[in-house]
């Protein structure tokens, strides 16, 4: 069994959830937190980058398809990039065109490695070490 792994990658203003791995009814508690997570910091758009998930079943749909009713109250518009085990689950029970399919901002940026400082002097930077927060950006896409 592959472990899940999800790993937020935010970029210009928008949140992304990576998950890789399976999703199933043993993973589904952290899946669920992560993507309640996601949604409670969008203003719009939330991408789930589901590309990297190796198996997908009937817990998953569930989870994804509370995540999406939460993100509806929240004004929120849900986005996913469903891997293909995930896209084929979701047509065989009919639900393929429930969620709205994207691609993420700039995939290479999602997923290359953090940029190390260039910094010269010893001193952190001011702003070190606090995340941006996405609450200051306002607009929708």
């Amino acid at each position: 069994m592959e472990q899940l792994t999800t790993v937020r990658r935010d970029r210009a203003c928008r949140p992304v959830l990576v998950v890789t791995g399976e999703v199933d009814l043993a993973v589904v508690p952290a899946f669920r937190s992560a993507l309640h997570q996601l949604i409670a910091d969008a203003h719009s758009p939330a991408y789930v980058d589901l590309t990297g998930v190796t198996f997908f079943d009937s817990s998953g749909i569930k989870t994804l398809l509370d995540a999406q009713v939460r993100a509806d109250d929240a004004h929120v518009r849900l986005v996913i990039s469903p891997s293909r085990p995930v896209l084929r689950t979701l047509e065989i029970v009919g639900l393929a065109t429930t969620f709205r399919q994207e691609t993420p901002p700039p995939s290479a940026a999602l997923h290359a490695p953090a940029p190390v400082p260039t910094r010269a002097t010893a001193e952190p930077p001011p702003t070190a070490g606090i995340r941006p927060r996405l609450g200051a950006c306002r607009y929708s896409a």
